[in-house]
């Protein structure tokens, strides 16, 4: 029924002698040649907190009920990150370091989401005089691209692919750590591009233009930019003001400001985004509120109702806010339920 040859025969193991052997032989003698298969992929097995699956020792579970607990692309995570004809160990640590290489994933897409984001069209216009740390990073792209492709072509091996894109991912951290207000925005651009080919080879990507990252994409979050990034500078500006010595920052001027600022950045997001402009405007004036409060005689008071901000009001909207050593934080979208919990 399957013809004179087949290109590829799969089963697990446990089938090479004498279930195969048996099917060569016999084929092979049927149609009257001395090749029946050009390649046999023997798989692993998979054990079940350390003991092999099998229905005898009902031990198994079906795949709707692993859904119940992990989504698809953290299952799919796992089989990456073991080699097929390995074993597989279905197991409580496994699925932990699953879970860890995911949010390895994520943090690094929403890291370059947020320096790429509005600066696209710079890249081609920002000077391009490479450090050495430039050239480190690199020269991490280039060999994480080999070590990729040699992965791949040496019998499949998505355990060294993922290994080289972790990597690449840390070579990245490092990067934008040391690099700060220097990061190349070219570097950064073609880091996120190649590992998001790679993820979207593997079926994990989520078919989003930003992997792993949940949260609004395209023109809702361009509308809701402005009023966040508002926020960001001025929570810097309260924050610059609690840790004046000497009263150099005038709040009452800042409140001011911001108050003439809020309603012009409303009107301008218009209503379409899923994390309703509103409601950050809205978190914003209770901000400001507490802050004209405060006034400017309570520093300590102040810092903590910018870290309120930051810990309850911001995450219950599914805004994470990052504090950098130098200028206001960054924002990144994120799902609520995730930010609360951290």
């Amino acid at each position: 029924a399957a013809g004179p040859t087949l290109d590829i025969h799969g089963g697990g193991c446990d089938l090479m002698f004498p279930h195969h052997d048996n099917e060569m032989a016999q084929s092979e003698a049927y149609w009257g040649h001395q090749q029946w298969v050009h390649y046999f992929l023997h798989t692993g097995h998979l054990y079940i907190e350390g003991r092999k699956m099998s229905k005898s020792l009902k031990n198994f579970f079906t795949i709707r009920e692993v859904l119940e607990k992990f989504t698809a692309r953290q299952i799919r995570i796992l089989f990456l990150t073991h080699g097929w004809r390995d074993p597989l160990n279905y197991a409580a640590d496994a699925m932990e370091a699953v879970l860890s290489k995911e949010q390895l994933f994520k943090n690094f897409f929403m890291s370059a989401k947020t320096l790429l984001r509005g600066n696209l069209e710079s890249i081609t216009t920002q000077r391009q005089r490479w450090t050495e740390l430039d050239k480190q990073l690199h020269d991490s792209i280039v060999n994480c691209q080999k070590q990729v492709h040699e992965s791949l072509c040496c019998s499949i091996d998505t355990v060294g692919a993922m290994k080289a894109l972790s990597e690449l991912i840390k070579e990245y951290n490092k990067y934008i750590s040391a690099a700060e207000s220097n990061t190349k925005l070219i570097l950064v651009q073609r880091t996120a591009s190649y590992i998001k080919r790679i993820v979207q080879i593997f079926g994990i990507d989520d078919g989003k233009p930003w992997p792993f990252i949940a949260g609004l994409e395209g023109d809702s979050e361009a509308k809701l930019a402005p009023i966040l990034d508002a926020v960001c500078s001025f929570r810097e500006e309260v924050r610059a003001a609690a840790l004046s010595k000497d009263g150099s920052v005038d709040l009452s001027e800042i409140l001011k400001a911001m108050q003439e600022k809020l309603p012009v950045l409303v009107e301008n997001a218009g209503t379409s985004c899923a994390a309703s402009p509103q409601s950050v405007a809205d978190s914003l004036s209770e901000f400001m509120a507490r802050v004209e409060g405060i006034g400017a005689s309570s520093p300590k008071d102040l810092l903590a109702a910018c870290d309120e901000l930051r810990d309850n009001a911001m995450c219950s909207l599914g805004v994470r806010l990052e504090d950098q050593a130098n200028g206001p934080a960054i924002w990144k979208l994120d799902d609520p339920a995730v930010l609360l919990a951290e």
